[in-house]
């Protein structure tokens, strides 16, 4: 039975035999459980890692600090995708939630990025002009 399934399936076909032993909300804590341990353990693993990183090639800290938010970030949202799967979020929702996420961030950007621009046309043209 174990051998027609893919790699990939086949830790999904044993994880539901596991959980279908158990009443669906308690296979569900269970699983939740297991999200909340890994995420909370490969995030100690990254920040001990990063703050070692950072030590031995010396970075400033608020470089070490942005890294390390990014990778929390990071664990953070591969968490809730998890959580999402497990509770059957329908993927529709977390297309349009990106989707809109997306738009907000784009619109934030369009500001921020023609302040670039002008500034640096300001010191490209003050440059140019002085002498």
């Amino acid at each position: 039975m174990l051998r027609e399934f893919a790699e990939g399936d086949l830790f999904m076909a044993i994880w539901d035999e596991f959980l279908s032993s158990f009443p669906p909300y308690v296979g569900a804590a269970v699983a939740v459980g297991v999200v909340v341990v890994v995420g909370f353990v490969l995030e100690r693993l990254i920040a001990r890692y990063m703050k070692r990183v950072a030590r031995q090639k010396e970075w400033p800290p608020h470089v070490a600090n942005g890294l390390l938010l990014v990778f929390r970030l990071m664990i953070l949202l591969g968490a809730v995708a998890t959580l999402l799967r497990i509770g059957e979020v329908p993927t529709e929702s977390i297309v349009a939630f990106s989707a809109l996420g997306g738009a907000a961030v784009g619109f934030a950007s369009t500001r921020t990025l023609g302040n670039i621009i002008a500034g640096a046309f300001c010191v490209c043209h003050s440059t140019i002009s002085c002498q």
